[in-house]
């Protein structure tokens, strides 16, 4: 699953009928969604610039929107929606080349934040 807050949502409501129409218990289904492309730095500012470049490097391919991009805080302030939904795995993009730093400070940072909330 994936495309934002808004389609998770709705496609959770979707599963829920699902298993309210075959008698299975949803707190037994593992909650998994595609965030996208996350791009963390010290500002909002930089991680923007990064993002951008990102994508020019990539074949000038249109950035996607509605993006995890930003500081720790932001990022983690953009995945507590799906924790309220019951969504405990994230499935992050990172389009080569790669971008260590943001992938070290998704696995470390963002995710200290999260697990506190």
């Amino acid at each position: 699953m994936g495309g934002g807050i808004e389609n998770v949502r709705r496609k959770e409501a979707v599963l829920l009928r699902h298993c309210e129409t075959v008698g299975r218990d949803p707190d037994e289904i593992e909650r998994t969604t595609g965030i996208g492309t996350v791009i963390i730095r010290d500002s909002r500012a930089e991680a923007d610039r990064v993002h951008a470049a990102m994508f020019e490097r990539n074949g000038h391919a249109d950035r996607w929107t509605d993006q995890p991009i930003g500081t720790p805080e932001d990022v983690a302030e953009r995945l507590l929606p799906f924790l309220d939904l019951g969504y405990r795995h994230f499935v992050a993009g990172f389009p080569p080349p790669h971008d260590v730093e943001s992938m070290t400070r998704f696995a470390t940072e963002v995710r200290a934040i999260v697990e506190r909330a």
